[in-house]
């Protein structure tokens, strides 16, 4: 019985012996995994701090670029301001050359404007009933009389300064409002224009003057309302038809130096001249609207005997 007992209890030793040395096994084994993950470990340490060394030469090399490329940009931020100065001061001249411009033309079109309005409508633009037609000249549009805004002032001695008479015309009319420009023709000459706002303006110096005239080193001088080219012309042949008429007349003793002009007148504007008999007028001589030629009324003859028709007509249809 203790035989088997003691032989039981050597069993047991041996098996817990194996055991511990199993065991001790294991911690070995597992010690090594160990050791190999820490290996495997420390060579990806080794690996990143390779890595991160790389990425420290990179950022360098990159913020030496990015210090290049900033003090470039400030050298072209330098130029580009100076440049911008240069073109922002062009661009202020240019804009206030555009902004004069712009206002010089509209003054101009203001000026014009008073020219053709009344009331804010063009009723001023209507043909011109004495204009030329059919000949192919171009129709202009047609400003009546007392809707301009200029008068001349002649009878200045001929070949008169034009300073001097410039001066003379504004010691005459200053008197009067809304005149914006005096101004004589040439150097030398023997009348002034006068330039209004508007026709109210000129309608306000023809009214203070009316029954009087301008006086300039002891001549009366003649003011009217500006005429265009024919309405001068037909004025300046009407002239002409009626100082001959009245000179032949007071020569054939039909009247006096002093009835003369109750006598024979005419129409300065339309273009005829007329004797006044009985009490009733007589039409002479006229221009006829549509050819512009002068002609002589059938009335003439009987009207005055004697004189020659002929040739006052004759002169009257001369060429300018």
């Amino acid at each position: 019985m203790s035989t088997g007992s003691e032989s039981e209890r050597s069993h047991s030793r041996s098996d817990r012996g194996l055991g511990r040395k199993s065991k001790k096994d294991k911690k070995d084994k597992k010690g090594d995994k160990d050791e190999d993950k820490l290996d495997r470990l420390m060579a990806m340490c080794g690996g990143i701090q390779t890595n991160v060394g790389g990425l420290t030469t990179q950022i360098g090399t990159l913020q030496t670029s990015m210090g290049s490329l900033q003090s470039t940009l400030e050298t072209f931020k330098g130029e580009t301001n100076e440049k911008f100065k240069t073109l922002s001061g062009k661009y202020d001249t240019l804009e206030q050359k555009v902004d004069q411009q712009a206002e010089e033309l509209k003054q101009l079109k203001q000026e014009r404007q008073k020219d053709v309005e009344m009331g804010g409508t063009r009723v001023d633009f209507v043909e011109n009933p004495y204009s030329a037609k059919g000949k192919g000249k171009d129709k202009t549009p047609y400003i009546h009389p007392s809707k301009r805004r200029a008068i001349v002032i002649r009878g200045f001695k001929r070949d008169s300064i034009q300073d001097v008479v410039e001066e003379a015309t504004k010691e005459m009319t200053k008197e009067f409002g809304g005149i914006v420009s005096i101004k004589a023709p040439g150097k030398l000459c023997s009348y002034c224009k006068v330039i209004f706002e508007d026709s109210d303006a000129m309608w306000g110096l023809l009214k203070g003057m009316k029954g009087k005239k301008f006086k300039y080193d002891g001549q009366n001088l003649i003011h009217e309302i500006e005429k265009t080219e024919e309405e001068r012309t037909i004025s300046i042949r009407t002239s002409i038809a009626v100082n001959e008429l009245r000179k032949y007349a007071i020569e054939k003793q039909l009247c006096t130096e002093e009835t003369k002009k109750t006598f024979i007148d005419g129409d300065w504007n339309v273009g005829y001249a007329y004797v006044v008999k009985a009490g009733a007028a007589i039409r002479l001589v006229e221009r006829n609207r549509k050819t512009q030629q002068w002609g002589i009324t059938s009335e003439a003859a009987n009207a005055i005997e004697g004189f020659n028709f002929d040739d006052l007509v004759e002169k009257l249809n001369e060429p300018k």
